[in-house]
C-alpha cells in the first residue's frame, strides 16, 4: 500500500486532480441520476444534494492525495474548499439551467459538459486558494 502511495505521489498534480475529480464527478452524476430519474426530484435539487455529499468526501481525498497538503488548519481549508466549490456549483447550476431550460438539451449531457468547465475552476482555485502552502 505504501508503494502505491509513493507511485501516486509521482503523478503530476493536475493529472491526480483530473482522475480523482473525475471519480467524484462520476459519483455526483450517479447521485444526480438516481435522485432525478429514480426518486423523481427536480434536477437542480438533485445537483445540490449530490454536490454536498461529494464535496465533503472529496475534500479529504484532494487534501491528502491530490495536493498533499500537510497543514493542520483543516476547518479553514474545508471552509475555503467548500466556498471554492460553491462558486463551481453556481457555475455548474447556471450551465445546467441554461442548457436544459433555454436550449432544451438533455440534463445529463449538459451536466457532463458543465463538469468539464467547472473542473478548470476547481483545480486552480483549490491549488492557489485552499491548499496553498502558506495562508496569509
Amino acid at each position: 500500500m505504501l508503494n502505491l502511495y509513493k507511485r501516486i505521489q509521482k503523478i503530476p498534480q493536475f493529472v491526480r486532480f483530473f482522475f480523482i475529480g473525475g471519480f467524484f464527478a462520476l459519483a455526483d452524476l450517479v447521485i444526480l441520476y438516481i435522485m432525478t430519474d429514480i426518486f423523481g426530484w427536480f434536477y437542480l435539487v438533485s445537483a445540490v444534494f449530490g454536490f454536498i455529499i461529494v464535496t465533503s468526501i472529496a475534500f479529504f481525498v484532494h487534501k491528502h492525495i491530490t495536493f498533499q497538503c500537510k497543514r493542520e488548519d483543516r476547518l479553514r481549508q474545508y471552509i475555503f474548499f467548500f466556498l471554492v466549490n460553491i462558486i463551481g456549483l453556481a457555475l455548474y447550476s447556471g450551465i445546467l439551467l441554461v442548457g436544459v431550460e433555454v436550449f432544451g438539451w438533455f440534463y445529463l449531457t449538459v451536466a457532463i459538459a458543465g463538469k468539464f468547465i467547472v473542473f478548470i475552476w476547481n483545480f486552480y482555485a483549490n491549488k492557489y486558494i485552499t491548499f496553498r502552502i502558506i495562508h496569509v
